[in-house]
C-alpha cells in the first residue's frame, strides 16, 4: 500500500486502488481454478517447484525489461 501511495499522484490513487483491488479479487479464484489441475497432474511438489521457477523467470523477465528501459532512457 504503501508503494502505490508513493508512486501514484494522490488524485489517481483511487482508482489505482480500485483496479489493484479487482485484480486481486479475480486473481485468487482463477489462481485455484488452474492450480487445482496441475496438483492433480503433476503433485503438490512439482507445482510448487514449478510455481517457483516461473516466478523467478518472471522477476528476471521484468528486471530485464526495466534495465533496457532505463538504458533507452538514458541513451
Amino acid at each position: 500500500m504503501a508503494l502505490f501511495q508513493r508512486a501514484v499522484p494522490a488524485e489517481r490513487l483511487p482508482p489505482v486502488l480500485a483496479a489493484r483491488g479487482a485484480v486481486v479479487v479475480v486473481s485468487t479464484p482463477l489462481g485455484t481454478l488452474m492450480g487445482a489441475p496441475l496438483v492433480q497432474a503433476a503433485g503438490p511438489a512439482a507445482t510448487l517447484v514449478a510455481c517457483g521457477v516461473a516466478t523467478a523467470v518472471l522477476g528476471a523477465v521484468a528486471l530485464v525489461v526495466r534495465v533496457r528501459g532505463r538504458a533507452l532512457y538514458v541513451a
